[in-house]
């Protein structure tokens, strides 16, 4: 991925950058799953999607899929949905939890097949995997984003980790945290 000096230089049409680009989503709940449309709305073709979860009727009202979609695993219903947007497109899917019970043989194929894409996104808000993923992201030098919507909708976080020009994400984790303490969120009333 290019970086721009000036953030005034991207234009909101300016997705030839990603649009060649195997993109791996990691959680396709509310934020996973609006990031998987977002970006098969704007031409990316290549996508490997990684969850373990069945959509389930209270995840409807902040999630991108619909109710006829519940019962399913998010991996199968996202891919359809990518599918219905995009003509072409190549999606592969991983129905795992990175830091379940799972076999060796799994995880290994599954953090390969994470570790060939040109960008990961951590779209779970779960430190394990974060701490899992961060392992292969600066092992490959792949680009990473991060997110998370904090309990109760009083925010989030997104971050990123661009090899040899940022810290390593641990590192701008470590310090999203230790400013969160030094400046908690005031009460609510």
């Amino acid at each position: 991925c290019t970086i721009y000096d000036n953030l005034s230089e991207i234009s909101i049409y300016d997705n030839a950058l990603i649009l060649n680009k195997k993109v791996c989503i990691i959680g396709l709940g509310s934020v996973g799953s609006k990031i998987a449309d977002t970006l098969a709305r704007i031409g990316v073709k290549k996508f490997h999607l990684v969850d373990y979860d069945i959509f389930l009727p209270h995840n409807i009202e902040r999630h991108v899929l619909h109710w006829e979609d519940v019962g399913e695993h998010k991996t199968k219903v996202v891919k359809r949905l990518i599918e219905k947007i995009a003509k072409n497109v190549e999606i592969s899917i991983s129905e795992i939890n990175l830091t379940g019970q799972e076999s060796n043989l799994n995880l290994d194929t599954c953090l390969i097949k994470i570790a060939q894409c040109d960008l990961i996104i951590d779209a779970t808000a779960n430190d394990r995997v974060f701490n899992l993923i961060s392992s292969v992201v600066k092992r490959e030098k792949k680009p990473f984003l991060w997110m998370g919507v904090f309990e109760g909708g009083k925010g989030g976080l997104i971050a990123r980790y661009l090899p040899d020009k940022d810290p390593f994400p641990e590192v701008i984790r470590a310090a999203f945290n230790q400013f969160c303490i030094e400046n908690p969120f005031p009460e609510s009333k």
